[in-house]
């Protein structure tokens, strides 16, 4: 089995995911009011998990990818 498209579509997933945590963030920051009952704090701080789970993804990628390649 490959790992790296597995990979590669978990990392796509998890950084739409902090993207879309970082638009919240700058709403709550527009209306002043939490989004989805989370503050504009926590929504920060989810974006930044998520883009550095999502760049730890993308790094499995690639070293999974060089082995399917190159054998182990």
């Amino acid at each position: 089995m490959k790992w790296s498209p597995i990979l590669h579509n978990a990392a796509v997933v998890i950084i739409a995911a902090g993207v879309l945590a970082l638009l919240g963030a700058w709403w709550t920051q527009l209306t002043g009011r939490p989004l989805w009952g989370m503050s504009q704090q926590h929504l920060f701080s989810d974006t930044t998990v998520l883009i550095l789970l999502g760049m730890a993804f993308q790094v499995g990628t690639m070293l999974h990818r060089d082995i399917e390649r190159h054998g182990k």
